[in-house]
């Protein structure tokens, strides 16, 4: 049997993971199938519904079909577990795999998931290719969080890093941020150049099919050999907690007001959130669905025409000592909540987003 190779999709928080891995899954040309497993830390899984929202299928809220014949699997047991039921849907489906990418969450060390995917009934399907990390180069110099444990795990155990975000630098600034981080670490690093496309599938290792075998794989034996060590601690280990990172997730049923929403999670300065995504219907825009995203204090707002049934907004908020301003939070994201009586009013056609300073 031809093993699978695995590309783990690490990188902390709000470095652009899931923007990278779609870019990869749209590129339907390149005939693969591509398995998608996202592991996600907190009570309300956004990341799974981004990558699925092009799919238009929910027939399993375990396994989503993508229109490129990619799947997307959230993780809810081991990975041993998803990635050996993934592999079982339908007869003869390690036969068609041409590669998983495991997303993990912003907050995990990567050397955890190395050590499961170790395992002995794992070996026969799958090999792990490449650890590929995403680093915000425009944080990663300046940022608290990038001082974590986390964070310094999955660049050291890193064969490949890509350096995002790298528009919002100048180019001396860029150069210097490259240096910084090629000091970390012996993976290679990538980048894009302004005007220039990115090689998403030679940067997953996509560029081809599968290996011909389990003994050609190639990561590197000080990553392979350092990742089994730092795994096998991190069993016992209790990084989140070293780290302490927490999460915390906003859930209503009736829309937000667009305003106010602005006021409480753009304007207003949010105490120890490091991160925040979320999926938004906001009042007096029935056709639209909003994708919001906070990192550090940069935002991006970004809204479909996508129709959906259920119109309950999510937020997630992941930080350092957010638990104690739970209640705080929770009556922020109360205050966007629009009353029934209380809807905008406005077209039910409406075709333009009044982003009013959002």
């Amino acid at each position: 049997m031809v093993a699978i190779p695995v590309t783990l999709l690490t990188g902390f928080l709000g470095s652009g993971k899931t923007t990278l891995l779609n870019a990869l899954l749209r590129q339907s040309h390149h005939g693969l199938r591509i398995a998608v497993v996202v592991n996600e830390f907190g009570a309300v899984d956004i990341d799974s519904q981004l990558i699925a929202n092009e799919s238009g299928s929910g027939a399993n809220p375990e396994v989503v079909s993508l229109k490129n014949g990619c799947m997307c699997c959230t993780v809810s047991n081991s990975v041993a577990e998803t990635l050996l039921s993934l592999l079982n849907v339908n007869d003869g489906l390690t036969e068609r795999l041409d590669h998983v990418v495991i997303e993990t969450s912003g907050i995990s060390d990567p050397a955890g998931m190395v050590h499961m995917l170790d395992v002995e009934e794992l070996r026969r399907y799958v090999f792990l290719d490449q650890i590929l990390t995403v680093v915000d180069a425009a944080n990663v110099m300046s940022a608290e969080e990038y001082k974590s444990e986390t964070a310094s795990s999955q660049i050291k155990l890193a064969d490949t890093i890509y350096l995002s975000k790298s528009d919002l630098l100048f180019e001396d600034q860029f150069e210097k941020i490259r240096k910084f981080v090629q000091g970390l670490t012996s993976a290679e690093i990538l980048y894009t150049k302004p005007g220039h496309e990115l090689p998403v599938l030679a940067l997953f290792g996509c560029s081809f099919s599968a290996l011909p075998d389990v003994s050609s794989p190639r990561t590197s034996s000080r990553r392979q050999g350092q990742a089994r060590t730092d795994g096998e601690k991190h069993v016992s280990s209790q990084h989140l907690e070293a780290d302490g990172f927490e999460t915390l997730s906003l859930i209503s049923d009736r829309e937000l007001d667009m305003a106010r929403f602005r006021n409480a999670f753009v304007q207003a300065r949010l105490p120890g959130v490091y991160r925040a995504k979320g999926i938004l219907f906001f009042s007096g825009y029935p056709l639209f669905r909003f994708v919001f995203q906070l990192s550090e204090r940069r935002h991006t707002v970004e809204h479909s025409t996508q129709q959906v049934a259920n119109r309950t907004s999510q937020l997630v908020l992941i930080g350092r000592g957010i638990a104690k301003d739970e209640d705080m939070y929770r009556a922020m994201f109360d205050s966007c909540v629009v009353d029934s009586g209380d809807s905008t009013k406005q077209s039910a056609s409406a075709t333009v987003v009044e982003w009013d300073g959002l």
